[in-house]
């Protein structure tokens, strides 16, 4: 079943790779360039995001700030932190916050679409 998917990346060119990938698969990407943009989505009553993917590195407000924004605002969307690190202190604040997926880039397309399985809402 096609799921909507909100993915948070600053870099065009990872964007449009999982895009690509998550379009390809049948789900429907929803696209912003960092936190404060994809709060924006967020708090529009009908967004009908059904997964997050997020990068923690970005300008205007991060990864982690957003899923904190995210528990905060009482907004309960999975959400799958994309990073370059692998730092068992991000880890473990981006769970604190209420990350429910972590993969270290480069990723492959198929951990992705595993993961948008495994974790979307209905």
């Amino acid at each position: 079943m096609a799921k909507k998917v909100l993915i948070v990346e600053d870099s065009p060119t990872v964007r449009k790779s999982l895009e690509t990938v998550i379009h390809t698969a049948g789900h429907k990407p929803v696209s912003a360039s960092n936190g404060k943009e994809a709060l924006e989505i967020l708090e529009q009553e009908n967004h009908g995001i059904q997964i997050i993917i997020s990068d923690i590195n970005m300008p205007h407000m991060d990864g982690i700030a957003l899923i904190k924004n995210l528990a905060e605002k009482d907004i309960k969307i999975p959400t799958i932190m994309l990073t370059t690190e692998s730092s068992a202190d991000l880890i473990r604040k981006a769970r604190e916050y209420g990350a429910k997926g972590w993969l270290v880039k480069p990723f492959l397309g198929e951990q992705i679409l595993a993961t948008i399985d495994k974790l979307a809402l209905p």
